[in-house]
């Protein structure tokens, strides 16, 4: 069985006010996304599909030895559930474990996906994700439990109420999917949200 990782690397990385796509930026002499693509293999990926928007050639052309790469496209940013959404004809037929990973996240670490991926495998879920408490979680997706600890959602803080908004716990944006499961979970995204995006 094969292990995916679809990494999200589209943005455009406004805040960096810069022309250079954000994952092209160097973070200790390298660029963050070869961090993240390290990252997924030290895991034990063997398929990497990387979406790319912004600046899709400078990116291509900057990793175009890397022959475990599958490039995907997403020629409009509509939110990360669309990213991976455009990957769709690459996710038939898969039948193991898919990690969704942002190309922004330089510090993510081989171990931390490992442990997510076990985590994955032991629980038997749909869906495993990563989770963080924060003191001031700003404006991160907060994560929804009921009385019993169990996670019902995510909300984007645009998304929040004012109780939602109080909560410490965030998304860290790093996701364990069954592949079967994943592809029934796409069918189901909708875009009703404030910032009409796919996510």
């Amino acid at each position: 069985m094969s292990t995916t990782a679809i990494i999200l690397a589209a943005g455009r990385g406004t805040r960096m006010k810069s022309a250079m796509p954000k994952v092209l930026h160097n973070v200790c002499g390298r660029p963050m996304l070869a961090h993240v693509m390290d990252a997924c293999r030290q895991a034990g990926c063997d398929r990497l599909i990387v979406v790319v928007g912004f600046g899709a050639e400078q990116v291509r052309k900057a990793f175009a030895g890397a022959a475990d790469v599958v490039w995907v496209e997403q020629t409009e940013q509509l939110g990360t559930g669309h990213a991976v959404m455009v990957c769709g004809e690459h996710l038939d037929g898969l039948d193991g474990p898919v990690l969704i990973v942002a190309g922004d996240g330089p510090l993510v670490r081989g171990e931390t996906l490992a442990e997510l991926l076990e985590a994955h495998a032991r629980a038997g879920a749909a869906c495993t994700l990563a989770t963080c408490i924060l003191d001031d979680p700003k404006a991160y997706g907060r994560i929804l439990r009921d009385g019993a600890g169990e996670l019902i959602g995510i909300v984007e803080y645009l998304d929040a109420d004012e109780a939602q908004r109080a909560v410490g716990e965030v998304n860290v944006s790093l996701y364990c999917y069954d592949a079967r499961r994943l592809r029934e979970a796409l069918g189901r995204l909708t875009n009703d949200n404030a910032k009409g995006e796919y996510y």
